[in-house]
């Protein structure tokens, strides 16, 4: 497949955030991505110029710098959430990483979804696994942007996830951490329309 393509995060009918990819393949219920060292994303920010954390209130965008990160990750158009896992600078390996969202609905331009806040990371090793923005995810509950249930519901799908991963499930079997792209992949860049409605 090999093709690039724009992963965005929608929040009330607006990209929240927006980064382009490498389509490496698609698999039965899902596609992995690749993100190389280098690429820049597009993300929300205040009125300040800051990052920001939830989509309540009015917020803007701004380029993010060239990431000193890599990632390649598998994301499910059925089930809600994708995984990644994350390299340093030297393809030193980083951690793993559970992002809770909702399935990927496919456009004419990538992949959109919509993040649920809360988050799970894990050692290389997969042996320790804990819990990340898990105050946003309260504060997500308290502005009505995400219920109980569904808190609980997404829990679950990143515990069983990070399961899957310790006991190399597919497609977590192979070695992920030797995985190295096709050294003629370019960094893809944004496009112009990556707002597009």
């Amino acid at each position: 497949m090999c093709s690039s393509d724009l992963l965005r995060e929608f929040h009330d009918g607006r990209p929240w955030e927006a980064r382009p990819a490498v389509v490496v393949d698609a698999l039965e219920d899902s596609f992995r991505f690749f993100v190389p060292f280098g690429t820049r994303a597009v993300r929300a920010i205040g009125a300040d110029g800051g990052r920001l954390r939830l989509p309540t209130g009015e917020w803007g965008h701004g380029r993010s710098a060239p990431s000193s990160k890599a990632v390649l990750s598998v994301a499910s158009t059925v089930r809600p959430h994708a995984v990644l896992a994350i390299w340093d600078e030297g393809w030193i390996p980083r951690c793993w990483y559970v992002n809770l969202q909702a399935p990927l609905r496919r456009t004419s331009i990538g992949f959109d979804t919509t993040d649920l806040f809360l988050d799970l990371v894990g050692t290389p090793d997969a042996t320790t696994w804990t819990w990340k923005d898990e105050d946003e995810a309260t504060q997500a509950v308290a502005a009505g942007l995400l219920d109980d249930g569904t808190l609980g519901r997404i829990r679950d799908e990143a515990e069983g996830i990070a399961s899957a991963i310790r006991r190399r499930e597919p497609p977590f079997d192979g070695d992920w951490w030797a995985w190295r792209p096709d050294p003629a992949w370019a960094v893809p860049d944004l496009p112009a329309d990556w707002d597009r409605g």
